[in-house]
């Protein structure tokens, strides 16, 4: 069995487990850097916008929902998982905290187009991707 079957059938038995006792866990949960590499080149992105999505730092409201379904295969969960998943849990353990400049009250969160154009893609990829809308 291969390393990609076994992380596979780990993440299923992990589902599994979550639905029987009634929670959404982390979409991200045990998915390999390498996994997350090959994500980001079939959603034909660079790896920065699915780090803002591991790290939960996009406004989930303004990602077109065909986006998220195709996010939602590539980690082989439904959407209503992902978008659960990713509001419900808490924030990855490497994550850090640092002091605020700013005032608060923002939630820190990134619109997806804001994501898109920070990892510098423009034009008619930033165009067709945002046109995913329903």
């Amino acid at each position: 069995m291969t390393d990609e079957e076994e992380a596979l059938i780990g993440r299923a038995l992990e589902t599994h487990r979550l639905a029987a006792l009634g929670g959404i866990g982390d979409p991200f949960s045990g998915v390999a850097t390498s996994r997350l590499r090959e994500i980001a080149r079939e959603l034909d992105v660079p790896r920065q916008v699915v780090s803002a999505f591991r790290e939960r730092r996009v406004r989930l409201s303004s990602v077109p929902r065909r986006f998220l379904g195709r996010l939602a295969s590539a980690l082989n969960v439904t959407v209503d998982n992902l978008v659960g998943g990713l509001l419900g849990s808490a924030a990855p353990a490497g994550m850090r905290s640092y002091k605020s400049d700013g005032q608060p009250g923002s939630d820190g969160l990134a619109t997806f187009e804001q994501i898109l154009i920070d990892a510098q893609i423009e034009g008619v990829e930033l165009q067709a991707l945002m046109a995913e809308r329903d």
